[in-house]
């Protein structure tokens, strides 16, 4: 296969994505990997076989792990779908990447922080960070923290999508299930939101702030972390633990975090160690004369 043949698929692909509204980000680099070894051998995707395609998913189990290979497995079979409905393959013809099963995977819940750890980090970055407004960092900090909304959303996000008077805002399409959804936050954070709004006016979204500049914002206040990571998604573990902790239950949990599945939520309803202590000496109680 050519190299402008690569770039026809490539483009077929992207313009599929867009026109059903998922994010380019989740499949972009992994359809390129698998055009790439495609271009390579010679291969057309509209025609490969068993074989070539077995040995593509050898090549990534070396250099990657279970997880990724899932993402990139997934990727592939929706690629497939934009071949079929594009009408340059059959029906039958797409069995073939199903004949290729998702990997089990370790489910674990991944660095998360407490609410008393964010007030520390923030209270250290507040006077330290001097890249950024404080009050802009607090704001931006809090409002992550306690909506768990992932990082695409949040840069998605304008302000009037915000229903300040009610406390909440409404997550719009695109969004990693296709749904819109509504995110809610104590009033508190609120009147941050109201200050910060009334200091800076708005530009390409609510707060003024590019994925690079999100990303530098966490790497300072990693500094005043101790053996944890701090990512937008690390603070989306954060916000999921808490729901678990504070006992909410787990279908409320499940449409706060926009999860399709809810067996995705349910790693974070598994509890450790502390928290079934926890709940037991508060439920489990005996008095005896």
């Amino acid at each position: 296969m050519t190299k402008i043949e690569t770039t026809k698929y490539y483009q077929l692909f992207l313009n599929y994505l867009k026109l059903h509204n998922y994010t380019l980000d989740n499949y972009n680099y992994k359809i390129r990997l698998f055009l790439r070894f495609c271009e390579a051998n010679n291969i057309n995707p509209c025609t490969i076989s068993f074989n070539e395609m077995s040995t593509f998913f050898i090549e990534v189990q070396a250099k990657w792990k279970s997880g990724y290979i899932n993402n990139l497995l997934l990727a592939i079979r929706f690629f497939y779908k934009c071949l079929l409905d594009n009408q340059l393959i059959s029906t039958d013809f797409i069995s073939l990447v199903y004949k290729f099963k998702l990997k089990p995977t370790e489910r674990k819940i991944k660095d998360y922080i407490t609410e008393e750890e964010l007030k520390e980090i923030l209270e250290m970055g507040m006077s330290f960070c001097e890249q950024i407004d404080p009050y802009k960092l607090e704001v931006i900090m809090y409002l992550l923290f306690y909506t768990g909304i992932r990082r695409g959303e949040f840069l998605n996000l304008k302000r009037n999508d915000f229903d300040l008077p009610n406390n909440k805002a409404k997550i719009r399409i695109p969004t990693k299930n296709r749904e819109e959804r509504w995110i809610y936050f104590p009033r508190d954070i609120t009147i941050l939101i109201e200050k910060y709004f009334q200091t800076e006016d708005e530009g390409y979204n609510a707060f003024n702030i590019t994925v690079s500049q999100l990303v530098f914002i966490m790497k300072q206040l990693k500094e005043f972390l101790k053996n944890k990571n701090l990512t937008p998604h690390s603070l989306r573990h954060s916000f999921a633990r808490m729901l678990a902790e504070k006992e909410v239950d787990i279908k409320t949990a499940q449409k706060l975090l926009g999860h399709k599945n809810i067996s995705t939520t349910e790693i974070y309803f598994d509890p450790d160690d502390r928290i079934v202590e926890k709940n037991y000496r508060s439920k489990v109680k005996i008095k005896i004369k």
